[in-house]
């Protein structure tokens, strides 16, 4: 039986019952024996009922199990609705990661040396995606260097539309999804109405429970979605899901794949290289991206590295968070900073995470320039992983 055919027969299944019914109620009608016009009332009450329970039957089928697809009116309409809760989701967020206020840190980066992926032209020369409305294309040359800044017009412009950030521990990775998600809704709500449904919402989801041996990335996407966003709830939440997924409604940024099975990691890329049809940024370390892209590699997909920040960057940051003038223990600290770019303080301070969490620990009043006479146990100057691990310390006492 066809798919169409198995599509119809209930409905022609009643139909016959019901004008086998009313024949009959007319050849009965015309018949002169009353006691048979009454029995086959009932027989033909008896009938239509269960034909009205077959087409009641048949609609709850097409309306709440069979529906199949979502009508793109219906997509637009959650798609507004999915980017109001994002945008309400990641600015809480910035603020709490203080990247709203002061400004960011001025993170750049570069391509890797490393082998994360395949060739930068190739995903360059795709047209697999066309420019976001708005935005040009990005060529080569775009992804050599940049400016964290510069990330929504390399991800909007990226004709494969694939992109792997990659950084050491504290590099900024997340940080950097967050302001490009925030971007990314910044953008959609500036371009005209009639082209906004070619824009799509960012969400992001860490890749922790996802085995691409027992599920496609489009069912367990569907799933996050349904779990993360309210919008999709109900009989139908998950196939409006799908059907953001399908029409490329969502871009997604999947964070976490150095945190997952070593063994599961090629398995994640290869899946994602086959099966993800939409935007997609993935967000991992360089060690653990890069022994996995030995074993499978993301197709189309063009990488860039977070890059470690030198000391002038630091000093600024520091002095924009503190009084002006800064306290004498902040002055001593950013002058050390300066005077000697290649110390052990220097290179403990030389990304994004250490920086916060001096911001976040050392409050107006504490004494900064106790990082300044660090000691380890055998009384020698401290290196840079005890002034790092001084600093977790710190931050581990601030939560409790």
């Amino acid at each position: 039986m066809s798919g169409q055919a198995r599509r119809l027969w209930p409905y022609t299944v009643a139909g016959v019952i019901a004008v086998a019914a009313v024949t009959g109620l007319v050849v009965v009608w015309r018949s002169r024996h009353p006691a048979e016009l009454e029995g086959f009332v009932g027989f033909a009450i008896s009938v239509a009922g269960i034909a009205a329970g077959r087409i009641a039957w048949v609609w709850r089928y097409k309306t709440g199990q069979g529906g199949g697809v979502v009508p793109g009116q219906e997509l637009g309409r959650l798609a507004d609705l999915l980017a109001r809760a994002v945008d309400a989701e990641w600015t809480r967020a910035a603020g709490e990661r203080g990247l709203l206020e002061p400004e960011p840190i001025p993170v750049q980066w570069q391509q890797p040396a490393m082998p994360f992926t395949g060739p930068v032209a190739a995903a360059a020369a795709s047209t697999r995606f066309a420019p976001l409305p708005g935005l040009t294309a990005v060529g080569e040359q775009q992804l050599r260097a940049g400016h964290i800044s510069e990330l929504h017009e390399v991800y909007g412009g990226l004709g494969s539309g694939r992109l792997v950030i990659v950084g050491g521990p504290g590099a900024g990775k997340t940080s950097a999804a967050v302001l490009l998600i925030m971007a990314a809704l910044r953008h959609r709500r500036s371009v005209p109405e009639e082209v906004r449904p070619g824009v799509p919402v960012p969400v992001m989801f860490t890749l922790h429970g996802w085995d691409p041996g027992t599920q496609r990335l489009r069912d367990w996407l569907a799933e996050r979605l349904c779990q993360a966003y309210s919008l999709f709830g109900g009989r139908q939440g998950a196939e409006a899901a799908r059907g953001m997924l399908d029409e490329s409604r969502v871009a997604v940024i999947l964070d976490g794949l150095d945190e997952i099975s070593q063994d599961l990691r090629p398995a994640v890329l290869r899946a994602l290289s086959q099966q993800a049809t939409f935007r997609l940024i993935l967000l991992t370390r360089n060690a653990e991206m890069a022994e996995a892209a030995t074993r499978a590699l993301l197709q189309g997909a063009a990488a860039i590295e977070l890059q470690d920040l030198d000391a002038d960057t630091a000093v600024c940051y520091l002095t924009r968070t503190q009084l002006d003038p800064p306290p004498q223990g902040w002055q001593e600290l950013t002058s050390r900073l300066r005077q000697e770019p290649g110390s052990p303080l220097a290179q403990a301070l030389n990304n994004p995470l250490m920086l916060t969490l001096i911001r976040d620990t050392y409050r107006v009043g504490d004494d900064v320039r106790e990082l300044l006479s660090l000691r380890d146990a055998a009384g020698h100057p401290a290196s840079s992983d005890d002034i790092t691990g001084h600093l977790l310390d710190r931050m581990l006492l601030t939560v409790r």
